[in-house]
């Protein structure tokens, strides 16, 4: 899995960095300067950093280092996402820097290695500046699973105008 592991261009300001190998291998993700680059892969200002990515496959593992040069563009920062794991249940919360007028929605994926089991949504429209919205899921979790939850934000045409909070566990 190591050897085919890349990182893909970034969309917005957040490269999708993949959390799970073809051949079953989880992946965990560490940047050198998180003021740069977040471990979730979201640019949070320009600069050079380094991204590397553990491979592990039962009690082996691989680093693989990815360089990055990257320039912030503030304009997908209009919200704030978390994503929380705790007493097996994933909260998700957007809090909005900017009044949204037209509808939106904040989109919570569960995923168990490589397959999206459970997609959530919660609609946003007519939200008001430093507004919250939240979502509780329940994620089932047992010690022979790993997986990860990842939140954004998408427009009415689907087309997704946040940068994406990805945790894994």
């Amino acid at each position: 899995d190591a050897s085919s592991i890349a990182v893909e261009p970034a969309v917005g300001n957040q490269f999708r960095l993949v959390t799970s190998g073809k051949n079953g291998s989880r992946i965990v993700w560490k940047s050198d300067d998180e003021s740069i680059i977040s471990n979730s892969g979201r640019i949070l200002k320009s600069g050079s950093t380094t991204l590397t990515a553990t491979v592990i496959n039962g009690d082996k593992s691989i680093k693989k280092q990815f360089p990055m040069t990257v320039v912030y563009d503030g304009s997908k920062n209009v919200f704030e996402l978390s994503v929380k794991i705790s007493d097996g249940k994933a909260a998700a919360s957007v809090k909005t820097k900017k009044s949204i007028a037209d509808t939106a929605e904040l989109i919570v994926e569960v995923s168990y290695k490589k397959e999206i089991s459970k997609l959530y949504s919660v609609e946003l429209k007519n939200i008001n500046i430093n507004e919250t919205k939240n979502i509780e899921i329940p994620i089932d979790k047992d010690s022979s699973q790993y997986g990860n939850v990842k939140a954004y934000v998408r427009d009415k045409n689907g087309e997704e105008i946040s940068n994406t909070e990805d945790v894994s566990y």
